[in-house]
């Protein structure tokens, strides 16, 4: 995968037009239940209408009444199914409605997964797959930052937060290149993998150009969604990426060494 194709994926995720009405309220769908109403509607008027004009001249009550009552029944059972077609056609708007709602409401939401996705599923492989560098560190420290999670639990006479302490061993490290001196702090990833007595190395990758790009018109289309995308700036900045460090085999991982 080349870095165009990958700065492609991402402008297709923000370029990603905004759910449209029309794409969820099925038209001709509405159109049919209509005309199924309308037909309807239409038989409970012309088909009563026909039976007591084809009735024959009587003077026989009963018989009179009967060709009402099956006029009436007629005009009855028409009313009923034109009010059900009516109930779906407004339940199924009503839906659909719904859904189209939900979704623009979630698009800046959806719009920052697809970012978060595309981070793992095209950025990372491609990262990987671009040329190792290595030098010599400077610099080596390993520590432990805090981090704690809560969690809250009630019940009827009490509540209670029970805190948990996690350990998040994380590494400083800095190296020199091309008469530069670069420091990171990075959660620690480390290979023991240089035999005894060597200096500790670190490889990376080096990105030439930004990935993730965002434009000032793509960004004023996308604030309604996402109001926290001030400033802009690249998902990746040109840097370095993909820091492991390489120490011997017999190597401590605690404390500071300096070279």
């Amino acid at each position: 995968m080349t870095q165009a194709e990958v700065e492609a994926a991402y402008q297709e995720i923000i370029n990603r037009p905004l759910p449209s009405l029309g794409d969820y309220v099925n038209a001709p769908l509405v159109y049919v239940i209509s005309g199924i109403g309308f037909l309807i509607i239409m038989c409970g008027v012309l088909i009563p209408l026909g039976i007591r004009r084809c009735r024959k001249p009587s003077n026989d009550s009963q018989s009179q009444a009967k060709v009402e009552s099956r006029a009436d029944g007629v005009q009855i059972f028409c009313g009923y199914l034109s009010f059900v077609f009516l109930l779906v056609m407004i339940f199924s708007t009503f839906l659909s409605v719904l859904s189209y709602a939900s979704d623009t409401s979630n698009y800046g939401n959806q719009i920052q997964a697809d970012i978060e996705q595309w981070k793992v599923d095209v950025v990372q492989p491609y990262l990987a797959s671009l040329p190792k560098k290595e030098q010599t560190v400077r610099e080596l420290e390993f520590y432990y930052e805090p981090e704690f999670q809560s969690k809250q639990s009630s019940s009827l006479l009490a509540s209670s937060q029970d805190v948990t302490f996690i350990p998040n061993q994380r590494m400083l490290f800095s190296y020199t290149a091309e008469g530069q001196t670069y420091q990171h702090v990075l959660p620690q990833r480390v290979q023991k993998d240089l035999p005894k007595g060597a200096k500790p190395r670190v490889q990376f990758v080096q990105l030439t150009k930004p990935l993730g790009v965002m434009s000032e018109e793509q960004a004023d289309r996308l604030r309604t969604y996402l109001p926290n995308l001030y400033p802009i700036h690249p998902e990746y900045a040109v840097g370095d990426y993909e820091f492991v460090v390489h120490v011997p085999a017999d190597y401590a991982i605690n404390g500071t060494l300096r070279w």
